[in-house]
C-alpha cells in the first residue's frame, strides 16, 4: 500500500471520528474548546504513532474513546490547579463547532486498509525534519520511532540519563505532532 493510500485511510478515520471524539472530550473537559482541541489532537497523534502496532477493524471507535478517556483524565490530573468550570452557556455554544448537525452526519461502513506509520516516518517531510536534528537527537529519534525501543533502552543505547532522553523525545514528538497536524488536519 502506498503512502498516499495510507494517508487517505488515516484522513478517513480522522474525518469519521474527530467530531464524535471532540464532543466526548468537550463534555468531559467542562466545555473548554482549547483544551479539548489539544486533547483530540493528541488522541489522533497517539493513533497515528501506534498505527503499525494496531489491528484496525471494528473496534477502532472503542480504541479512540478509550484513548480519549485516558488523555482527558491525564489532562485533568495534570492541570487540577486550573478551573474549567467558569464558562457560561453562551460561550459553550459558541466554542463548540460541532453543535449543529451537518449534511455529512450519516453512519456508513468503510473498508479501512492497513496502514503503517513507518511510511509516514520515511516521507520527504519527515526526512527533512530528521536531517535537521542534531546527531544525538537523530539517534534518539531513530531508536525510539524507527526501532521502537523503550525509553529505558534508548537511554542505555545513547548513554544519556533517562530524564534527558524523555525530555528530548517529548520535544521531538511535539514537532512530529505539528507536522502531522499540517499534513492531515
Amino acid at each position: 500500500m502506498s503512502a498516499d493510500e495510507k494517508a487517505a485511510a488515516f484522513e478517513e478515520i480522522l474525518e469519521r471520528y474527530k467530531k464524535e471524539i471532540f464532543n466526548y472530550c468537550f463534555q468531559k473537559l467542562s466545555h473548554n474548546k482549547w483544551i479539548t482541541e489539544e486533547v483530540v489532537d493528541d488522541v489522533f497523534v497517539h493513533l497515528f504513532l501506534r498505527w503499525d502496532r494496531l489491528v484496525i477493524g471494528k473496534d477502532i471507535r472503542a480504541y479512540l474513546y478509550r484513548t480519549a478517556d485516558l488523555m482527558v483524565k491525564a489532562k485533568l490530573r495534570k492541570e487540577q490547579k486550573y478551573s474549567y468550570h467558569n464558562i457560561s452557556l453562551e460561550q459553550t455554544q459558541e466554542s463548540n463547532p460541532y453543535t449543529q448537525p451537518s449534511e455529512t452526519d450519516i453512519y456508513c461502513e468503510i473498508d479501512i486498509p492497513s496502514y503503517n506509520a513507518d511510511d509516514f516516518l520515511e516521507s520527504p517531510a519527515m526526512q527533512d525534519f530528521k536531517n535537521s536534528l542534531s546527531s544525538q537527537d537523530r539517534l534518539l529519534y531513530e531508536l525510539r520511532f524507527e526501532k521502537h525501543f523503550s525509553l529505558m533502552k534508548v537511554a542505555e543505547e545513547a548513554k544519556l540519563p533517562y530524564s534527558t532522553v524523555r525530555l528530548r523525545l517529548l520535544n521531538i514528538e511535539k514537532i512530529i505532532r505539528a507536522k502531522i497536524h499540517e499534513m492531515f488536519i
